[in-house]
């Protein structure tokens, strides 16, 4: 397998340590979330490639690890490392760092935010709560 981006040398015949290859969603997939998905990466990697004014993947198109935040993609959309954002060329690991920190405090907030919620919920059941 090779990587789609250009200048990218990792390939899994020189057995890169701790890479690995990601495919593109399938394109005739029903499932929205995945079209949905493909086009984010289609959009961020296009301008990366080699020949970007014809470039489109194909079902064995695969992109690896390194172009990904944590060197590993996710499937949560909300995380930062949902799209490849590393290309060569690009000084944007500061801002990388920024992004993660934000994704972390954005989960924080929601976890407290559902304790909240049961605890609100949990006090309308409680017996010293109905007199």
């Amino acid at each position: 397998m090779y990587c789609c981006i250009a200048e990218c040398c990792n390939t899994s015949k020189n057995n890169s340590k701790g890479v690995k290859f990601y495919y593109f969603a399938n394109n005739s997939t029903h499932m929205s979330w995945l079209r949905d998905k493909r086009i984010k990466w289609i959009n961020a990697v296009v301008k990366h490639t080699k020949h970007p004014n014809k470039w489109f993947p194909s079902k064995n198109t695969t992109i690896c690890s390194a172009h990904f935040i944590g060197n590993k993609k996710s499937e949560n959309p909300l995380h930062p490392s949902y799209v490849p954002t590393i290309f060569p060329g690009e000084e944007n690991i500061k801002n990388l760092d920024q992004k993660i920190e934000r994704f972390e405090r954005h989960q924080h907030r929601m976890q407290r935010a559902g304790s909240v919620k049961e605890e609100k919920s949990c006090k309308k059941f409680r017996p010293e709560n109905i007199f």
